[in-house]
């Protein structure tokens, strides 16, 4: 036990006092860019390293949380998870550019220490399940893939990377449950897991070259770390993550938000298909990925109290220009003051405030 404690330390003190940096696992603007023209030629982010393609029907909880590019073509930000019809958990520092970039009320409404973004700052997004591509062209029908639009989102409000990391997504139509599309269970009490669980995303598949890329969602088997050491390594004094090793398999930039689904885990709500553990957060280089641990936050999960956040009142929208995407559902003027794509912020081990 002495000995294990004083390798933890060791491996602590060498990841502060180096160059390695815990990122969070979405996608830099640069990296959204098209290196080619063409509707087929373009580049994109990569995703899982080390993964497998995943196929139809393996991971039907995934979600892609999907950006508008042009026209209606969407790229995926970030991942998540169906935990019912009309909710997708994933990971709060995939909508840091407008949480960061809205401090007031009229855009973040504080309800019970539950914060909620509104659907007016998230217009341009949407989150497809039933579908394997990173980069889609939407389509209106339901029959593979499904395309829903974002009602609000909710974040602890003592969220600050890599504390807290975790929200819930509203969808505005439910999703209908298929072969392709179904939910995974979260736990219903708090365990430490074992062994290897699956994990899956539309992320990197390289940690150093950008050109290294996939164009559909990829999985891998990840080993999890003992509890204890994973504590120790995120300075988490309530045992709000789990981590993985990265010997063979890891996830990278874009997989955030994505699903740590483990088996064996001696949950009553563990199904053929698995537990939800974790939601995809980040990644200490050449160290160990971590994940915010669900059964932290189940009451958080649990509790929707998006009825109550008030609404700000709403311009009437002008009338729709023909060929316009469906999932955009009310003009873009409102955003013309926003990025367009997500901001990767890279921040260092000290787990300081988002920068």
């Amino acid at each position: 036990m002495l000995l294990k404690c004083l390798f933890c330390i060791v491996l602590y003190i060498t990841e502060c006092f180096t160059l390695n940096q815990t990122t969070p696992n979405s996608v830099n603007v640069s990296e959204t860019s098209t290196e080619a023209s063409g509707p087929n030629t373009e580049v994109w982010v990569p995703r899982v390293i080390n993964g497998a393609p995943a196929k139809l029907g393996e991971v039907p909880y995934q979600v892609a949380l999907k950006k508008l590019l042009e026209g209606d073509i969407y790229m995926t930000f970030c991942g998540g998870s169906i935990i019912s019809n009309k909710k997708v958990l994933t990971a709060a520092h995939c909508f840091a550019e407008i949480i960061h970039s809205n401090n007031s009320q009229a855009s973040n409404f504080n309800y019970y220490n539950n914060m909620f973004i509104d659907e007016n700052l998230l217009i341009n997004k949407c989150a497809v399940a039933g579908s394997l591509l990173n980069k889609d062209k939407y389509t209106g029908s339901d029959v593979q893939a499904q395309w829903r639009t974002l009602s609000s989102v909710k974040y602890p409000e003592e969220f600050s990377f890599p504390n807290y990391d975790i929200a819930v997504v509203y969808l505005r139509k439910p999703f209908i449950y298929t072969d392709y599309v179904k939910p995974i269970p979260i736990p219903s009490k708090d365990l430490e897991y074992h062994g290897t669980c699956l994990v899956s995303g539309y992320g990197r598949i390289s940690h150093t070259k950008k050109e290294a890329i996939s164009n559909i969602l990829l999985t891998a088997q990840l080993e999890v770390i003992q509890q204890s050491t994973c504590s120790i390594l995120q300075l988490s004094a309530n045992n709000g993550f789990v981590c993985t090793n990265t010997h063979t398999s890891d996830v990278a930039k874009g997989d955030s938000g994505g699903p740590l689904v483990c088996k064996g885990t001696g949950d009553p709500k563990e199904t053929k298909q698995g537990l939800l553990v974790g939601v995809i957060s980040g990644h200490v280089t050449s160290s160990y990925s971590f994940f915010s641990k669900v059964s932290k936050y189940l009451d958080f999960i649990k509790d929707d109290f998006v009825s109550f956040a008030p609404k700000r009142p709403v311009k009437k929208p002008p009338r729709k220009r023909k060929n316009s995407s469906a999932c955009l559902q009310k003009p873009l003027y409102p955003l013309l003051v926003l990025p367009l794509v997500h901001t990767h912020i890279h921040t260092h081990l000290s787990f300081g405030p988002w920068r």
